[in-house]
């Protein structure tokens, strides 16, 4: 049956009504609730209300909190000492060195975890703040930028007033690589590292002639990278070329970073990995700038490459032109690469038509069908580890990949097939999508590492298996 209009309106007010005394209703409980002392408060904050008895350790002792009392602060005003709180640092681990060490401790309750956290101290003299700690041979050490503290067993410290007078070690006329520089003051002292470059060592490769390139197309998975049909190339100027692949330690000190997976340690002498072609290249202007020497780039940076056809809005197209008549440092062209790394070979690898992990660091797989496996050692090694290949060059197969200079493209054939034979310095194709990279590394099988293997990345790609070698022309 239908409802006048009046009725409707009746249902409707009186609805309404009981939904607003319900309201009422269900407020007043919540504010009755919330005014008994009894309702649980929000844990809002912990404070340390009574230090650890031990706040002042030697080097190595483990964390002692015996002694701590924690409070817990409510939304209401009320305290109380808990228990079942946690600390990082735990209980038990090792102090480590001069200094603070900061403990943060947290706790828990009712799914809200509020931390604080309080000082431990290795009382002593400790740097705070490091100066500059890269160096060329000859430069004079700068102090500028160091702190340092001494450190005192109530958890206080101050600035000394330390000189150059007091720092002792550093000699940048000696051989270079680490050099661990003290500081004396009042009978204390403290050690702080730094690096002194000294050059790459270079090796001339003297001009010459060689078969570039496999005998077939087995040597490679796709054909925008088979180093096939063999020809050969002429190489009409000699150069000089790295005998080793930039370290960690050289690429700090020339750029002021080192971007490197695998840089625990002392690994300035590691070779540098996590570098793109572009930071290859600027490398190599900074360089040259820094050894009186003619950059050999230009490297404009606002417009961009049009012989780059990669499609990527991460690369940053710079345009990277060489600049002729120049004596700077430079990345080799790939038949320079190959022709160094196979130093007058004409075998699968420079040590022979197979390879084991005694004479190259890669994933330790056979090369040879019924060969044992070798060693996977997991990471770049300290490049020289190995035997230098016939004309002093090291590491040439495996450790990690090293960037050339030439365009690769990506999906289409290789260049090979189209190149002139003979050859005469052939610095790739005038365009692409990829650049060239060569060698092999730690974590590829021997098969990418022979003598003729190309392999192509996007040349902003930065991974923890690449890196480079430089070259320069004679004066």
């Amino acid at each position: 049956m239908a409802l006048g209009a009046n009725q409707e309106y009746k249902m409707k007010k009186s609805f309404f009504s009981a939904l607003a005394a319900l309201a009422v209703i269900i407020f007043g409980c919540l504010a009755a609730c919330n005014s008994d002392p009894g309702f649980p408060a929000v844990i809002e904050r912990i404070e340390i209300t009574k230090m650890p008895d031990k706040i002042a350790y030697n080097t190595g002792e483990t964390l002692n909190l015996a002694g701590m009392v924690v409070t817990a602060i409510y939304s209401d005003g009320t305290e109380k000492t808990v228990q079942g709180f946690t600390t990082n640092p735990t209980e038990g681990s090792l102090v480590k060195s001069v200094g603070f060490q900061n403990v943060k401790v947290l706790y828990t309750e009712n799914g809200n975890t509020v931390t604080a956290g309080f000082n431990v101290v290795v009382p002593g003299l400790g740097i705070s703040q490091f100066p500059k700690t890269s160096y060329l041979t000859g430069e004079t050490f700068s102090i500028t930028g160091l702190e340092v503290k001494l450190y005192l067993e109530d958890c206080t410290s101050e600035v000394l007033p330390v000189t150059a007078a007091h720092i002792t070690g550093f000699d940048s006329s000696a051989p270079g690589g680490t050099k661990i520089l003290t500081v004396n003051y009042e009978g204390k002292s403290a050690n702080f590292t730094v690096w002194v470059y000294t050059g790459n060592g270079m090796i001339w490769i003297e001009a010459g002639a060689y078969i570039m390139g496999n005998p077939d197309a087995s040597a490679s998975p796709s054909a925008c990278i088979a180093p096939y049909p063999q020809r050969k190339v002429i190489l009409t100027q000699g150069f000089f070329m790295g005998k080793y692949e930039v370290t960690q330690g050289e690429y700090q000190a020339v750029t002021g970073n080192n971007p490197s997976r695998y840089n625990a340690g002392d690994t300035a002498n590691f070779p540098v990995e996590q570098v793109s072609w572009y930071d290859a290249v600027e490398f190599c202007n900074m360089l040259s700038i820094q050894e009186g020497l003619t950059p050999a780039y230009s490297i404009d940076k606002e417009n961009p490459d049009p012989n780059n056809t990669l499609v990527d809005p991460y690369d940053p197209k710079w345009t990277v032109t060489i600049i002729p008549g120049t004596n700077g440092y430079r990345l080799p062209t790939e038949a320079q690469w190959e022709y160094a790394c196979r130093a007058g070979t004409t075998s699968v690898f420079n040590v022979g038509d197979t390879i084991t992990t005694d004479d190259a660091n890669y994933n330790g797989a056979p090369y040879l069908y019924g060969e044992s496996d070798g060693v996977n050692r997991g990471q770049p090694l300290a490049v020289g580890s190995f035997a230098p290949n016939p004309w002093g060059l090291y590491d040439m197969h495996g450790n990690v990949w090293e960037w050339c200079w030439d365009f690769i493209n990506d999906g289409g054939q290789s260049y090979y097939s189209d190149a002139p034979n003979p050859d005469t310095d052939p610095h790739g194709l005038d365009q692409g999508n990829r650049r060239v990279e060569r060698g092999g590394s730690w974590n590829r099988p021997p098969a990418r590492a022979i003598s003729a293997y190309r392999e192509r990345a996007r040349p902003q790609r930065a991974i923890n298996d690449l890196g480079f070698r430089v070259i320069r022309p004679q004066e």
